[in-house]
């Protein structure tokens, strides 16, 4: 008998699924190269707090870390242990190939089982997408574009007057360097997207933009 997994694939599951691969895709090429260990790790460890956060596991980042690096940690026995299983899981799926059909079959075996995983499957794989958008988001920014970033901030303002802000004297660089990566990833946008021409064109950053400034506020 064909075994039938507890899950329906909705339209919904198709798209998160397509923009996962699409910013892992972007993402790898662009810089999984420069992606220091520590800074996987770092990522592993938010993803696991927040995971363990949905199941209402209290305890906090830093008691995750913590635990993870083998630290004495003040908190529920059931709750520590729970840390330390994700982590090992996590590790272990490094050495999965699902391609290989027994390791399919032990990934499989570590999801819970439901009347109907849809819904579950639909938050995870939106929270996936999250997660995986905000290391791009944290991660992606050139040294150039984050200067704009920074010089526009929660104003809007024309090229000539960031070009002042930036100490910039040739426009081809800013244009080049600066301005035209910022719109192409969407970390700013025009004041008058259907006048790009206009004299009084200015720029402002996009929500995408913000999010990173405020997470990088204190640099």
């Amino acid at each position: 008998m064909k075994y039938q997994p507890p899950c329906t694939i909705t339209p919904a599951i198709v798209n998160l699924v397509a923009e996962i691969g699409e910013t892992i895709g972007r993402y790898t090429v662009l810089a999984e190269q420069n992606l220091t260990p520590r800074l996987r790790r770092e990522n592993r460890i938010r993803t696991i707090q927040a995971s363990l956060a949905i199941e209402n596991n209290t305890l906090t980042l830093e008691q995750v870390t913590a635990v993870i690096e083998g630290k004495r940690v003040l908190g529920h026995p059931r709750e520590i242990q729970e840390v330390r299983n994700a982590f090992a899981t996590y590790e272990a799926m490094e050495d999965w190939d699902a391609s290989v059909e027994e390791d399919y079959y032990r990934v499989l075996a570590v999801a819970d089982s439901q009347a109907d995983a849809t819904p579950f499957v639909e938050f995870m794989l939106g929270a996936l997408r999250d997660a995986v958008r905000e290391a791009v988001l944290n991660d992606q920014v050139a040294d150039q574009v984050a200067a704009l970033i920074r010089a526009i901030g929660s104003g809007e303002l024309g090229s000539n007057d960031l070009m002042q802000a930036l100490g910039l004297s040739h426009r081809p660089t800013f244009r080049n360097n600066y301005l035209n990566p910022a719109k192409e990833d969407q970390w700013i946008e025009r004041t008058q997207p259907d006048s790009p021409r206009s004299p009084t064109q200015r720029y402002r950053l996009t929500g995408k933009g913000h999010r990173w400034l405020q997470h990088h506020a204190d640099e």
